[in-house]
């Protein structure tokens, strides 16, 4: 028994001797920050160089065109048939609604026999006039050789002013008639929407065998060669605008594809209800599949300032009432507080304290201090 507790007081004693000597000879492992302190603070920099600092106004609104139209029928009526729907190609001149016209078509009919009535009345009346006018000159060579007396003359002469007198009123009744039935027609047309122009159709309001008043829009219609961004700027930016200022827009629906054009229009007074002016813009390429009324955001160029130093705003931090950043002096972080001007989108330019050629911290600013060890990972 004593040799078996003599055996286990000897392991027990081996057992800390072991560890004693373990942690002698084997090194605790660095801590990051031990590391750091050694090797430096791994980062990111950006060498700052001279920079063009745009200054572009975001802008909303929704693709449309030059060339658009919202189209009623001059006159009211019951819709009877709908030629073209929304999403069609239509030609110019063609017929895109039409409205019934039954009786406007029966007095058509009343006002065509009207004018036959009023041309048979005329070829009567054009013969007796011929008649008249033969007689006329007759009876004068007679007179001339003394055949007939003054009073027959007379008398063939009164019967050609009445003749006269009768074809020319035929021919006022003809003309009255054909007008009227030319208005008619008008009518029966006004009753119709036809295409102004070469396009798409819009929007459709209204059904087959709904009553639409006089002038009531019934489709929308787009020349789809003149496509534009029609947007809205406050007026607080307006005065920022110009004729021909460059603009970039996107569609969400036609991902990654970017629209290059020109401002083509400011309006000269906001709308009253929004308070906002209606801009366009005009596209340079338009790309297949784009459409009218779609939502679309953009930016429009309203300035630029070339050869000023600029840094990526989120390179800065924020401090008190200004920022600072850290640039890389001798493998060290040095904190340093520039002056700010203009900002333009993600980029802000800097008036003073940081220099062309220097090297600021972009990734990892977060994990340095003012005299940090700095190691520069190349990204």
């Amino acid at each position: 028994m004593k040799k078996i507790l003599f055996v286990l007081i000897i392991l027990i004693l081996g057992i800390f001797a072991f560890r004693i000597v373990y942690k002698i000879t084997v090194k605790t492992p660095p801590s990051i920050a031990q590391i750091q302190e050694k090797e430096g603070i791994a980062v990111e920099v950006i060498t700052v160089r001279p920079d063009a600092l745009l200054k572009l106004l975001n802008v909303t609104g929704s693709v449309g065109s030059e060339e658009e139209a919202y189209l009623s029928s001059k006159m009211g009526g019951r819709i009877l048939k709908f030629y073209k729907d929304a999403g069609d190609i239509v030609k110019e001149g063609e017929e895109l609604v039409g409205i019934d016209t039954t009786s406007l078509e029966f007095q058509r009919t009343q006002a065509k026999n009207q004018v036959r009535i009023a041309e048979n009345s005329l070829n009567q009346v054009r013969a007796q006039f011929e008649d008249a006018k033969r007689d006329l000159k007759r009876m004068q060579n007679l007179f001339k050789d003394g055949v007939i007396s003054p009073k027959e003359l007379e008398n063939a002469q009164l019967k050609f002013q009445t003749a006269e007198q009768q074809y020319e009123s035929a021919i006022s009744q003809l003309e009255i008639a054909e007008d009227n039935l030319k208005v008619i027609d008008t009518n029966i047309r006004d009753h119709s929407i036809f295409a102004p122009f070469d396009g798409i159709v819009g929007i459709r309001k209204g059904d087959i065998g709904e009553v639409v008043a006089p002038g009531q829009s019934i489709l929308s219609l787009y020349n789809m060669n003149k496509l534009n961004a029609q947007v809205q700027v406050a007026e607080n930016d307006v005065h920022n605008l110009r004729l021909g200022q460059d603009a970039i827009m996107t569609v969400d629906t036609l991902t990654g594809k970017e629209l290059r054009g020109t401002v083509t229009k400011i309006s000269g007074a906001p709308d009253p209800n929004t308070k906002l002016f209606d801009v366009h813009v005009g596209f340079k390429n338009i790309p297949a599949g784009l459409k009218p009324g779609v939502f679309l955001r953009g930016r429009i160029l309203i300035g630029a300032k070339e050869n000023v130093i600029t840094l990526p705003f989120q390179v800065l931090f924020k401090e008190g009432s200004g920022y600072s950043v850290f640039v890389v002096e001798n493998n060290r972080a040095v904190k340093k507080m520039p002056e700010l001007g203009d900002r333009a989108g993600d980029k802000v330019e800097i008036v003073s304290g940081i220099e062309s050629g220097m090297k600021v911290i972009s990734f990892g600013k977060e994990n340095v201090k003012d005299g940090s060890l700095i190691k520069i990972i190349e990204n």
